[in-house]
This record gives C-alpha cells, sequence and structure tokens, in this order.
C-alpha cells in the first residue's frame, strides 16, 4: 500500500489555515517591515474592523459581566471605600482604552461626520425644515470630544456654558438697544 505524503501534507495545511481563519490568527500577524506608514495604518484599520466586533462581544458578554461582579464583590467585602451617596447605586461602566477600542470610537466619530456631511446641504440659509431641530449640538460636541479621547477636564461644565452663552446674550441686548 503506498501512502500520499504530499496529499496529507497538503490536508494538513489546509486544516491550520482554516484554524487559523477561524481564530482570527491571520488578523494578528505583524506586518512586513518594509510597510510604509499608509499601508500599516490601512491595514491596521481594516484589522480593527475585523477584530472590533469579536472583541465588541467579549466585552459585552465577559468582561463587563466580570468586572461588575469583582467590583461588587470587593465592594462588600470592604475592599473599596464606601459607594459614594450622591451616587445612584447599579451597575458599574467600564471605558476601556485598548487601540481596538479607540479604533471603535474613531470609527463611530467617522459615523458621525459621515452624518454631518450629509446633513450639510439641507443646512442653508433659509432652511424651511429646520433640520438642526432635530439634534443637539452640546450634547454632539460633547461626544465628538469622548471620542476622541480628550480628558473631561478640556470640557467646560454644562452650567458655566450656560453662564457665558447668558452673558453674551446680555451683551447683544445691552448692544441692540444703544
Amino acid at each position: 500500500m503506498r501512502v500520499d505524503l504530499a496529499a496529507i501534507e497538503a490536508m494538513t495545511e489546509r486544516r491550520r489555515q482554516s484554524i487559523r481563519r477561524i481564530f482570527l490568527a491571520d488578523q494578528l500577524t505583524p506586518e512586513p517591515a518594509k510597510t510604509t506608514a499608509t499601508e500599516a495604518l490601512i491595514r491596521q484599520n481594516e484589522k480593527m474592523r475585523v477584530l472590533g466586533p469579536t472583541l465588541g462581544r467579549m466585552q459585552t458578554e465577559f468582561l463587563a459581566p466580570l468586572v461588575e461582579r469583582v467590583f461588587n464583590i470587593l465592594l462588600r467585602e470592604g475592599d473599596l471605600p464606601p459607594w459614594p451617596a450622591n451616587l445612584p447605586q447599579g451597575t458599574v461602566h467600564v471605558d476601556y482604552s485598548s487601540p481596538i477600542a479607540r479604533a471603535q470610537r474613531q470609527a463611530e466619530a467617522q459615523n458621525l461626520d459621515q452624518a454631518v456631511r450629509y446633513l450639510a446641504p439641507l443646512l442653508g440659509q433659509g432652511d424651511p425644515f429646520h433640520i438642526l431641530d432635530n439634534f443637539e449640538p452640546d450634547a454632539i460636541a460633547r461626544h465628538a470630544a469622548s471620542l476622541f479621547g480628550l480628558p473631561p477636564d478640556y470640557l467646560r461644565p454644562v452650567e458655566t456654558v450656560q453662564q457665558i452663552r447668558q452673558a453674551r446674550q446680555g451683551q447683544k441686548l445691552g448692544e441692540g438697544k444703544a
């Protein structure tokens, strides 16, 4: 009986490639040394796009419950300071800061940019539809700042913004009377 070793080797290699694809190992291979910065950025974005849903599901179904459980155990055992009285007691929200999480936020920022660009032609001087009535500009600005990872202390408190706007409105009213 004669065994075709080449056929067995080919079948084994196909199985290896299949396993690599299933575990996304082909997405995690390092970049070749002679890659331009633009090529590397494009490949990284593609990897993030492919790995993003998998990581998102892992965060939602595994990491979030795990972090919440560990947090509650530490809180119950007294290993953490007591829960602040002015905060409602409930679930813990975790913001991830990994490269993939940043790439996901950048994708969300790109979606926001696309929506604004799409609506821009409808925002003429005599806007009969009042398209902007649908949006909360301050919320969009604060959300965009968080998407790009700006520290919260870069943003003025909402109350300060309201005071600035009231002062500006008062100046306009004063100028109109003069």
